[in-house]
């Protein structure tokens, strides 16, 4: 009987522990294509998440490759494959990385990933319609911010040229440097290159280099987003902002985490690896039934980093880095459950052993 009752208390307190002994499989759906390090960082943020909640899942990866292809018969395609990896693996959740992706969750969640589980990371273009469904953080440029402080950073700076292309983003970028250009008319010359008032046209990559490398002495590169050249054609934006920040010889600010590094300023950076760690977040939610709220629109904070070696390229006041951050990234949960679950199970196991002894 003893025996009996030592075996159901240890099968119990191994149910109190999260079904992390079955592995679960999640689906990490990219909007761009493989390789790209804006989907390697989201992924990666995936994977410290789930390892710092103790949870044994497989992550699959699935690319839509719409910075390559975006035509309707490409997408027939993404979508036999969508279908072939629902097909293949028993779900146990969704992650949607960057605004194709989420288009496509919204598009087959009634039908192909009807009861899983989803959430969503790295949307820029987000609109109201899309809320309601789907919990998940929105990203966004913070163009106003980071030109504010490369002044500050650069007293003597007396012109900004901004990269951008044609897109929405680009079009978000303008405003926003516009906005804080409004403040310094008197101080500052603005140029947006390929889209001057009257022949808004758009750059090619080559023209885009050769910015860089003409830039004047007193002046700063501000590199927004660049996915497409004034002809639609694709542009491997981080491989660009790499090449413009090793041929410019003034300071390049950058907005987002993957094009920091390679000598860049920085600035006011989204964060890539925190979307994913977000997105896992409010996937582990649905599991544990937690309610979620979804908002109308939820931002992820980002980030300030900058880089001293590449702030020397012209005069800088690096008393403005002493100052502190005017955002902080969310703390994530911490402390791995799995262990917790483990050690309050082998606890009462103990206790019920002592027990029994001193029944008999």
């Amino acid at each position: 009987m003893k025996h009996t009752l030592l075996v159901c208390c240890v099968v119990l307190c191994m149910g109190i522990a999260p079904s992390c002994y079955a592995a679960k499989t999640i689906l990490l759906l990219h909007s761009g294509s493989p390789g790209t390090p804006w989907a390697d960082r989201v992924a990666e943020g995936v994977r410290a998440e789930l390892s710092e909640a103790g949870a044994n899942a497989e992550l699959v990866r699935l690319w839509a490759g719409a910075d390559q292809d975006n035509s309707e018969d490409h997408f027939e395609v993404v979508s036999d494959e969508l279908d072939a990896v629902v097909n293949t693996h028993a779900l146990a959740g969704v992650i949607c990385d960057g605004d194709t992706a989420f288009a496509l969750l919204r598009k087959h969640g009634r039908g192909l990933f009807k009861g899983i589980p989803a959430a969503f990371c790295g949307v820029f273009e987000f609109r109201e319609f899309m809320a309601g469904q789907y919990p998940g953080v929105c990203a966004v440029y913070q163009a106003e911010e980071t030109f504010e402080n490369m002044l500050k950073l650069h007293p003597r700076a007396r012109t900004v040229a901004v990269i951008v292309d044609g897109s929405e983003a680009g079009e978000q970028i303008r405003k926003q440097v516009e906005t804080a250009f409004a403040r310094h008319m008197d101080r500052v010359q603005l140029i947006f290159p390929g889209h001057e008032e009257g022949r808004d046209q758009g750059l090619l990559r080559s023209d885009v280099l050769k910015v860089a490398a003409h830039m004047p002495g007193d002046g700063l590169l501000l590199f927004g987003t660049f996915t497409r050249d004034r002809n639609g054609a694709p542009v491997d934006e981080a491989a660009l902002a790499k090449e413009v920040i090793s041929c410019s010889k003034v300071p390049v600010h950058v907005l987002s985490d993957i094009h920091f590094g390679y000598g860049a300023a920085g600035g006011l950076l989204v964060d890539s690896i925190g979307h994913g760690k977000a997105a896992v977040r409010l996937l582990m939610k649905q599991w544990k039934s937690i309610p979620t709220q979804v908002p109308t629109k939820s931002t992820l904070a980002n980030q300030w980093h900058y880089d001293k070696a590449g702030l020397q390229r012209a005069l800088t006041d690096m008393s403005v880095l002493d100052a502190p951050s005017p955002r902080k990234q969310p703390v994530p949960e911490s402390g791995n459950r799995l262990w917790i679950y483990m050690a309050g199970g082998l606890a009462a196991v103990i206790f019920l052993i002592a027990f029994l002894r001193r029944r008999g």
